[in-house]
């Protein structure tokens, strides 16, 4: 099953480029390219579904592997994925919907 188009994917590899070109690579400017990516997506769609919120992670750290891939070790690249979506959870708590399977394999979803 695909979850994002291509199209849509590189739309929003090259949201993230534009944001950070230019700039001092940080972690904090690359947490700002993820959370203006996240309200850019609140915008359009109000919400934000769980999966969503770990493609926008997903993506953000492919960026950070591909500019940085020997300057963290993995423990610290683990550390900063598990700290991007603990503070997404809490900067958009009140627009992720967490998919849930139910007993027969069905998703709902729950805010």
């Amino acid at each position: 099953m695909l979850l994002v188009s291509k199209k849509d994917f590189f739309d929003e590899i090259e949201f993230l480029f534009n944001y950070l070109n230019g700039k001092e690579l940080t972690k904090q400017v690359f947490w700002d390219a993820f959370f203006e990516q996240g309200k850019s997506h609140l915008n359009e769609f109000g919400r934000m579904i769980d999966y969503d919120l770990e493609g926008y992670i997903d993506r953000i750290m492919k960026i950070i592997d591909t500019i940085q891939p020997f300057l963290e070790p993995l423990t610290v690249k683990i550390n900063l994925r598990k700290e991007f979506r603990e503070r997404a959870f809490n900067v958009f708590k009140n627009y992720i919907y967490i998919n849930k399977m139910n007993s027969f394999g069905q998703v709902s979803l729950m805010l």
